[in-house]
C-alpha cells in the first residue's frame, strides 16, 4: 500500500483482497461516477413514455385489488413494471453516476408521482393506497 499526495493510503484490488481474507472486494474510483446527463434523459424519455403509455385517471381509479389479483390487472401491472424500470434508472444514476443532490431529488419526486399513480396493495383490506 501506498500514500498519494495528500497523505491518503491507496491500495490495489490484489491488496485488499488479501487484507480482506481473499474476499473481492469492489474498490470505488472517480472513474465509476460517469456524466450523468445522457442518463438523465434517458430517465426523462422514459417518464415521457410512462405517462403516454398509462392513463393516469384509469391507474387512479383502481382502488380495489388483492395482491392475488394484482399481477393479471391488465392496466396496473404493466404501469407498475414501467415504474420499476424508471426506479430502477433512478438508482443507477444515484449510484454510478455524477448527478447532483438537486438533480436527484428533482428525478425522484417525478417518479414519486409515478410510484402513487400505481399504488401499492394493502393487504389487510385490498385497497390500492395511491398516497404514500
Amino acid at each position: 500500500m501506498e500514500k498519494n499526495e495528500k497523505g491518503q493510503v491507496s491500495a490495489t484490488q490484489e491488496e485488499m483482497e488479501r487484507a480482506t481474507g481473499n474476499i473481492p472486494v469492489e474498490v470505488v474510483t472517480e472513474e465509476k461516477e460517469r456524466e450523468c446527463a445522457q442518463e438523465i434523459m434517458e430517465f426523462q424519455d422514459m417518464v415521457t413514455e410512462f405517462e403516454a403509455t398509462y392513463s393516469i385517471e384509469e391507474l387512479n381509479a383502481i382502488i380495489d385489488l388483492t395482491q392475488d389479483d394484482a399481477p393479471n390487472h391488465p392496466t396496473r401491472e404493466p404501469a407498475r413494471l414501467a415504474s420499476n424500470q424508471i426506479f430502477a434508472k433512478l438508482n443507477v444514476l444515484a449510484k454510478e453516476t455524477n448527478i447532483t443532490a438537486e438533480k436527484y431529488d428533482e428525478l425522484k419526486k417525478r417518479w414519486n408521482v409515478l410510484s402513487n399513480v400505481v399504488g401499492i396493495i394493502d393487504n389487510r383490506n385490498g385497497k390500492v393506497d395511491h398516497n404514500r
